[in-house]
């Protein structure tokens, strides 16, 4: 690309029902990754990456993600 890719990212970690808002991540000219810092705590997480960068067509053919342990989830079942 001639201009830098912009993305606002957003996670969930219940369903996509609530997103937080993560930042600005910005993959530069002439280089194909980059990198954006968070801290959000759950089992599972969705992702939401919304560009409206002009640049040629791309695809996205991965992510990677650091994860740290922080503890054991809990969880409650209701009682009948």
């Amino acid at each position: 690309p001639t201009v830098p890719i912009v993305f606002g990212v957003w996670v969930s970690v219940n369903k996509g029902r609530n997103w937080k808002y993560l930042g600005v991540l910005t993959i530069p000219v002439g280089d194909d990754e980059s990198a954006i810092s968070f801290r959000s705590v759950g089992s599972t997480f969705r992702f939401k990456l919304v560009s409206s960068s002009v640049v040629t067509p791309y695809h996205i053919s991965e992510y990677s993600m650091r994860a740290r342990k922080l503890g054991e989830e809990l969880t409650f079942e209701a009682q009948a």
